[in-house]
């Protein structure tokens, strides 16, 4: 009972500190996004995810890559990661962080109001009735109205939904390692990110912004 007790601890304080780290991740975006271009953080951001990697491919080898499982849904998912990221900082650059941040909360119910359709799981009635007390609340919290229906409203609303269906798509590749998935998704936000910056350019940043966007 005690270790029991003890890893359902150790479980909540690893949930607590992701949350804290994705929260100084998002104030981190909204930081740079002032500065840089979403191309340039994309391509930053997926490089040094790559360069974190690298071990575990290497330990890995090249042969779960050369028999991917199910390549269409693998594609699919790249390409919502990467438009997920993508419109995740074009909402920050002229939204406020709280109500962009608001705007992503949705994104949990929607992957509860999808499982049953895309995923063939069940959604008892107590899940239902949190769908919707939680769908209020993100309604009670940004009072929608045309005039707040701007592009960067819609492309916080895009992303959210974007990013529920990433969730469905990875849950659905559940068998797939862990290391193809990752290294699929930051290869596909690297070429995104690069095409992205060959159009808009490069800003030279200085050493601590650099340093931020290598953790962001």
């Amino acid at each position: 009972m005690t270790v029991q007790r003890s890893g359902v601890t150790a479980g909540i304080g690893m949930m607590l500190l992701g949350i804290m780290l994705f929260a100084a991740n998002d104030a981190l975006g909204k930081w740079l996004v002032g500065g840089y271009t979403v191309g340039q953080l994309v391509l930053v951001r997926s490089v040094a995810g790559l360069a974190i990697m690298a071990p575990a491919i290497r330990r890995t080898g090249l042969r779960p890559f050369r028999r991917v499982q199910r390549p269409i849904l693998q594609g699919v998912r790249v390409v919502l990661s990467t438009l997920e990221t993508a419109l995740f900082f074009w909402a920050l650059a002229a939204l406020p962080l709280a109500e962009g941040m608001t705007y992503y909360m949705a994104g949990p119910i929607y992957v509860t109001a999808l499982s049953p359709v895309l995923l063939r799981e069940r959604v008892g009635a107590w899940r239902w009735a949190a769908v919707l007390a939680g769908f209020g609340g993100v309604l009670l919290a940004l009072r929608p109205s045309p005039e707040r229906l701007t592009l960067p409203a819609l492309c916080a609303l895009g992303g959210s939904l974007t990013y529920a269906l990433f969730l469905v798509a990875t849950r659905r590749l559940a068998g797939t390692p862990g290391t193809v998935l990752m290294t699929a998704q930051l290869a596909g936000a690297l070429l995104f990110g690069a095409a992205l910056v060959l159009a808009q350019g490069w800003t030279p940043p200085g050493w601590l912004d650099g340093a931020m966007m290598l953790v962001l």
